[in-house]
């Protein structure tokens, strides 16, 4: 199982460890992917979303987004590709990783994936962070 890092102090956080269901590296972050899993809908008590995991990301840069700057997201990169994370009421985490960028180790990223719908139709991913940790954990 993945633990749960506690924001606060970045060190694993009570809990119980996360079930993860699918590898999922960046390069492969795709509408397809989505697709598919919203044919598996709905998801609720006794049927969760899928979870996946990307290993070894290394976060490049961070902003605050939403109301008030509440949320963060996070860009990420691993050995296959590139992509921009979502981290809902994390906001107040940004200036401090912004500081350590350049010593924050690689990290396993768990998310789940949602998506944006355009009114053209076009779908822009919206991966949600469930939890990270640091790659050697």
């Amino acid at each position: 199982g993945v633990q749960r890092l506690d924001p606060a102090t970045g060190q694993p956080g009570a809990g119980e460890p996360l079930a993860v269901d699918c590898r999922l590296p960046l390069s492969g972050l795709a509408p397809r992917i989505y697709r598919e899993q919203r044919r598996l809908a709905p998801f609720g008590p006794g049927f969760p979303e899928p979870v996946y995991i990307c290993q070894g990301a290394r976060i490049t840069s961070c902003w605050r987004s939403g109301a008030e700057g509440r949320n963060l997201r996070l860009r990420a990169r691993d050995a296959t590709g590139e992509g921009v994370f979502f981290w809902a009421r994390q906001g107040e985490l940004c200036d401090s990783l912004r500081a350590y960028f350049s010593r924050l180790p690689l990290l396993d990223i768990v998310y789940t994936l949602d998506a944006f719908i355009r009114p053209n139709g076009d779908l822009d991913l919206l991966p949600r962070i469930v939890a990270l940790r640091p790659l050697d954990a």
